[in-house]
């Protein structure tokens, strides 16, 4: 089985929106004239979560999302509604609440002998996974107490997404975005036009901590298969905002300033304008993409002088402003698509730098099925982010829009006790599996060491001059590389291919974030292990017209608006 998904996963939305606190969240946008042309919901088919149920009891956007792409693979997710609350939750939830069946409930009477308490009881019983965010101080814990739950269902997974925590003096402060990302240091280490702190409109924290709650919940799927029963996973937008932004301090590491430039962390990893008035972000993440462009641009001679480095960190901030200059100049001499054509041609990494709509209506966007367009029961037909994860046996679909009502009388069967092992403390869920990772940089890496952190034994392979972050000096690399062994081989060899085949041969699960048939060439195949669940990230997916492209984080921001949507180009 092969699990594939496109780069711009890494924000769990391939565009954005703005509402009325100036957070951008998945985009929803009232139908455009080339709507109709994208892909819709259709039949049914088996999906990797079939047969799973949900109990979404969400207030908040990270735990909503949670559920939302937990629905897209297949897990029937019944959202409670409160007497109080709206059936028609605005904002983002035109997107978070699709799929989702909803039914009536008044949590605040959902304890004691009250007919209330009993279909809360009925619904926990029958279900496989319960999702919450109430805050740790909410009368609502007693509720969803793991001792309480575990006595109606002890089968029964559940997952709590709280601002900071459950312990710790930060615990009971409010679960806003800009709060998390301050407190955190985010906001104090982004580059702007200003010094820092810089404030960030994307919703880091809600997406990481979405993120996190869905694979702590199908870690906890997997183990339940072994012991019989369910666990408790606790996530927090902190962790959420963490995520994206590690952090590493060490005796004999010097401070790191990641980026201090707004248009990008290098001149050739940053954005220029061309002559049309368009922009074009470069993503020459070393040395050998950056001597392939300059030497495209002309500027092959300047940039091997020594006081540039290669063209990845020049020696003074001097040097810097002079190489930006030049590429400033360089770029200014064409239109855009003049660049296009010529950065293709010679494969540097690149991307057109534009806003959100263009973006939904790229022709890789379209080819991944990344847009879907369903029509809501309030707002009418919405034009939102499809389904960022692609099983190659059960691919997910989305199901519908928002449910149309709440219904007060849905059922659950409950679901039967196991005889779950007595004895020691259950391991790790992850215990036992092993993983081949062949990543770099960011998004691979940062998927290596989640999984480990759950018990996986993660085997990092890299070549000989090591993951691309260890040279070029960054920090990170020790946060994202933790809890991993290590291989080094030369894969171009005969020695170099047998030893991965035989790692592969013994693994359970492939990581890479390589482009599409690098892993085939090193040997690794369903002949060569044909249990092995294979996970690719991408640049732009496995097929499609940007398939060959290399890939890079701040492309996919430049493709798909989010750039454009923090201030720059």
């Amino acid at each position: 089985m092969t699990l594939r998904f496109g780069y711009h996963h890494k924000y769990a939305v391939p565009w954005i929106m703005l509402d009325q606190n100036q957070r951008y969240y998945p985009a929803l946008h009232m139908a455009p004239p080339w709507a109709m042309r994208l892909h819709t919901t259709g039949p049914h088919m088996p999906s990797i979560l079939d047969g799973i149920t949900i109990l979404d009891l969400s207030t908040g956007p990270a735990a909503a999302l949670a559920t939302m792409l937990l629905s897209d693979q297949g897990a029937r997710v019944i959202r409670v509604s409160g007497p109080d609350a709206p059936l028609f939750r605005d904002g983002g939830f035109i997107i978070w609440d699709r799929g989702k069946e909803c039914v009536a409930l008044d949590l605040d009477q959902a304890t004691g002998e009250t007919p209330q308490a009993a279909k809360f009881h009925e619904l926990a019983a029958g279900a496989d996974i319960l999702v919450e965010d109430f805050a740790p101080s909410s009368a609502h814990q007693e509720l969803v107490a793991a001792e309480r739950l575990s006595g109606i269902n002890p089968r029964l997974i559940s997952c709590s997404v709280t601002a900071y925590g459950n312990r710790g003096a930060l615990k009971d402060e409010p679960a806003i975005e800009d709060l998390v990302l301050a407190r955190m240091g985010v906001l104090g280490g982004l580059p702007g036009f200003r010094p820092a702190p810089v404030h960030l409109v994307h919703p880091l924290p809600t997406v990481g901590a979405s993120i996190l709650a869905c694979l702590g919940i199908a870690a906890a799927l997997l183990a339940r298969e072994t012991s019989g029963r369910g666990r408790t996973v606790k996530t927090s937008l902190m962790a959420g905002a963490l995520l994206y932004h590690p952090k590493v301090i060490g005796e004999h590491l010097d401070r790191h300033v990641f980026q201090t430039h707004p248009s990008g962390s290098a001149p050739f990893y940053s954005v220029y304008e061309c002559a049309d008035g368009n922009w074009v972000q470069l993503g020459c993440v070393h040395v050998g993409f950056i001597a392939i462009a300059a030497k495209l641009m002309g500027i092959g001679d300047l940039v091997a002088e020594p006081r540039f480095n290669g063209g990845g960190a020049p020696a003074t901030p001097e040097d810097d402003a002079e190489l930006r200059a030049v590429l400033t100049n360089v770029i200014a001499g064409k239109p855009l698509a003049e660049w296009v054509e010529a950065f293709e041609a010679a494969d540097v990494p690149f991307a057109p730098a534009r806003q959100t709509e263009a973006g939904m209506s790229d022709p890789q966007v379209i080819h991944n099925e990344m847009v879907a367009t369903l029509d809501d029961p309030k707002v009418g037909p919405v034009v939102q982010m499809g389904v960022p994860l692609t099983f190659s046996e059960t691919p997910g679909q989305v199901k519908g829009p928002r449910a149309q009502a709440a219904d007060g009388g849905a059922a659950l069967d409950a679901i039967k006790p196991s005889s779950p092992a007595q004895g020691a403390p259950d391991p790790l869920p992850l215990d036992g599996i092993r993983i081949l990772e062949i990543t770099n940089l960011i998004a691979g890496p940062t998927g290596g060491r989640l999984l480990a952190d759950l018990g996986a034994d993660v085997i990092k392979f890299e070549p000989l001059g090591g993951d691309l972050s260890r040279p070029i000096g960054r920090t990170y690399f020790y946060n994202l590389n933790f809890n991993k062994r290590s291989v080094s081989v030369n894969t171009s060899t005969d020695d170099g291919k047998e030893i991965v085949q035989r790692i592969a041969a013994s693994s359970d699960a492939l990581l890479a974030n390589l482009r599409p048939g690098a892993t085939e060439r090193m040997g690794i195949s369903p002949a060569n292990n044909p249990q092995l669940i294979e996970t690719h990230l991408t640049g732009y997916g496995r097929t499609g017209p940007y398939a060959h492209r290399p890939g890079i984080d701040p492309l996919a921001q430049a493709m798909m608006g989010m750039s454009w949507a923090q201030g720059g180009p």
